[in-house]
């Protein structure tokens, strides 16, 4: 795993990869928060996509009451959250705490 951020042995890619090697990662972290169509317009990409790459999980963050648009798609775990219960930096801060415990499982 590369990246022209951060080096082989830096602390923050050894997060960012949760631990897995690259060759394993199957996890993809996919989020939406606008308004209901742009998230709707998502479950076909995702449904063909998931079908295409079986060995793939997607864990799909949006609102909280777009849950019911996701629940039929295989390999799709949806997390529904409340946007304003994670405003300025140290909202950003927590939610990125939790979407790391949902992608390093």
């Amino acid at each position: 795993f590369k990246s022209q951020w951060f080096n082989g042995d830096d602390q923050a890619n050894k997060i960012l990869r949760c631990g897995v090697s690259a060759e394993k990662m199957t996890r993809i972290l996919a989020y939406r928060f606008s308004a209901f169509g742009d998230v709707a317009m998502t479950v076909p990409v995702f449904t063909e996509f998931l079908e295409q790459n079986p060995d793939v999980e997607l864990i799909m963050i949006s609102r909280e009451n777009f849950a019911p648009v996701f629940k039929d798609i295989p390999n799709l775990k949806f997390h529904g959250i409340n946007v304003d219960d994670y405003k300025g930096f140290f909202g950003l801060r927590k939610l990125a705490k939790i979407l790391l415990s949902w992608i390093c499982l």
